[in-house]
C-alpha cells in the first residue's frame, strides 16, 4: 500500500492518497481527498504504468483507484485504516504500510500511533524538504519492490540532458504579479534610499532584483520591531528605516510590534500594504474585509483605526498606485518626529482577473528611446525582445502604474472603451 498527502494550495485542504500497488497486499485502491487534481497520484500512476509496460506485474492497474471525498485529517479518522473506508486501524495480513507526503512526517507518525500491526516506512526513503518528483517516487518504488531500473534511462544519463536543457531556458525567478500593487511602494522605497524591514509575504519577493529593496524577513510581524530596535541601537538610522508589513499578516502579529513603537516613542514609518485579501496564501479572508471564513458578512476592521486607536496621530491612506502621490506622502512622514502609519490600500490584482480590463497599455516604439528604465519597474508584462520594448496584452493588467516610469512618455494607457 502507498499512502499519500499534498497540501492543496488555494482550497487549504488536504488530499490523502491511498492507492494498493503490491501484490503482496490485498487491500482495496481508493482515494480520500478534495476533488481537485493531486499531481503527485498522477506521477504514481505514471511510475505504475511504466512498470506495467514493462510486463513487471505490480498487481493494479493505474485506473482502480476510487474516490471517497474526506477533508479531514486531524485528527486521522479511524476508517482510513489499512483496510480502505469504514474499516478499523487494523492490516491484517499486511507487511507494511509506504507513506509518501512532502515535507513533515504528518501522516506517518499519525499511522504510527495507531498502532498498527506493520511496518511503517516514510522519511527514510523521501526526502524533508522540496518537492516530490517522478524521479524520486520512481527510485524510492524500486528500493521497496527489489525492483532493477530495467529499460530505464541511466541516472547519469538523465542528468546530463537536463542540464542541457536547463542551460538553453530562460531563468523564471518568482516575481510579484503583473499589476501588484506592492510594485510601486518598493520601486519608491528603493529610489529614496531607505532601509527597509519586512516579513512574510507576497512583498518579501521585493528583495530580489530589479527591485532589491527589503532588507529583512525573518518572520509575521517581525519588520515592524526590527525598524524600532534599529532606531534605538543607532540614531543615525531615525528618518531613514521603515518597516512594511500587509493587511493579514497585520491583523496576525502586527499590532503588538505597533503598540510598542508607540510605546516606546518610535519615530519612523510603519508602511501597511493592504490588498483587502491574504493573497499570498490563496486569497483567505481577514478582519480587515467585512466577511468571515463562511461567508457571513461581519464588522469591517480596519487597520488606520487599529492605529489611531493605540496612539498614532501620523496616519495616512493612500493608493499605492498613485505613484508620485505615494512618494511625496513618505517624503513628508519622513521629516516627523513622530511615529506614521501609511496604509497604502489598493485591492491586490487577482481578485479582478477575471473582469475586463478598463485601460489598454501600450509602448509607442517613435518615442521610446530604449533606455531599459521601464524594465527597472520588475513588470513581467514589461518585455524585450527582439532589440525591442513592448507590454504583454495577456500580462497587462491595465493599472498604468508604469506610465510615470518612462521620462519620455513612450508607455500610453488608455481606456478599453
Amino acid at each position: 500500500m502507498i499512502l499519500f498527502k499534498n497540501f492543496e494550495r488555494i482550497k487549504v485542504s488536504i488530499s490523502v492518497i491511498i492507492i494498493h500497488t503490491f501484490s503482496l497486499f490485498k487491500a482495496a485502491h481508493y482515494l480520500i481527498g478534495d476533488r481537485s487534481k493531486n499531481y503527485l497520484h498522477e506521477y504514481l500512476k505514471h511510475i505504475i504504468g511504466y512498470y506495467d509496460q514493462q510486463n513487471q506485474a505490480i498487481g493494479i492497474k493505474p485506473e482502480e483507484c476510487h474516490k471517497n471525498e474526506n477533508n479531514s485529517i486531524h485528527s486521522l479518522p479511524h476508517n482510513c485504516g489499512a483496510n480502505g473506508p469504514g474499516s478499523q486501524p487494523s492490516a491484517p495480513g499486511k507487511k507494511t504500510i509506504v507513506v509518501i507526503e512532502e515535507l513533515e512526517p504528518y501522516i506517518e507518525e499519525l499511522l504510527s500511533a495507531m498502532g498498527l500491526a506493520v511496518d511503517i516506512i516514510g522519511k527514510e526513503l523521501f526526502p524533508l524538504y522540496g518537492e516530490l518528483s517522478p524521479g524520486i517516487l520512481r527510485r524510492s518504488y524500486n528500493r521497496v519492490m527489489g525492483k532493477n531500473s530495467t529499460g530505464e534511462p541511466e541516472e547519469g544519463k538523465v542528468s546530463v540532458k537536463a542540464e542541457k536543457i536547463q542551460e538553453q531556458l530562460p531563468l523564471r525567478p518568482p516575481v510579484l504579479c503583473a499589476g501588484c500593487s506592492h510594485r510601486p511602494v518598493f520601486y519608491v522605497l528603493k529610489k529614496l534610499g531607505l532601509k527597509v524591514m519586512g516579513d512574510i509575504g507576497c512583498y518579501t519577493l521585493s528583495v530580489l532584483p530589479p527591485l532589491n529593496s527589503l532588507d529583512s524577513c525573518l518572520c509575521m510581524g517581525a519588520g515592524i520591531g526590527q525598524a524600532l530596535g534599529m532606531e534605538k541601537a543607532d540614531h543615525g538610522f531615525k528618518g531613514k528605516v521603515v518597516s512594511v508589513i500587509g493587511d493579514s499578516t497585520f491583523f496576525h502579529s502586527g499590532i503588538t510590534p505597533l503598540v510598542d513603537n508607540v510605546y516606546n516613542k518610535g519615530t519612523g514609518i510603519i508602511i501597511i500594504l493592504d490588498n483587502r485579501i491574504t493573497a499570498m496564501t490563496g486569497h483567505q479572508v481577514h478582519p480587515g474585509v467585512g466577511m468571515t471564513l463562511m461567508g457571513e458578512h461581519t464588522t469591517m476592521i480596519n487597520p488606520e483605526d487599529i492605529a489611531r486607536a493605540v496612539g498614532v496621530e501620523n496616519v495616512e491612506v493612500i493608493d499605492p498606485n498613485d505613484m508620485k502621490s505615494f512618494e511625496k506622502t513618505i517624503r513628508e512622514q519622513l521629516k516627523r518626529e513622530k511615529l506614521s502609519v501609511v496604509v497604502a490600500r489598493q485591492r491586490c490584482v487577482l481578485l479582478d482577473r477575471k473582469k475586463p480590463k478598463e485601460n489598454e497599455v501600450f509602448i509607442d516604439r517613435e518615442k521610446c528611446e530604449k533606455c531599459g528604465l521601464c524594465l527597472k519597474f520588475g513588470c513581467p508584462a514589461i518585455e524585450f525582445k527582439d532589440e525591442e520594448y513592448s507590454i504583454s496584452n495577456l500580462q497587462c493588467s491595465g493599472c498604468g502604474v508604469c506610465v510615470e516610469i518612462c521620462r519620455k512618455d513612450a508607455i500610453i494607457c488608455r481606456s478599453s472603451s
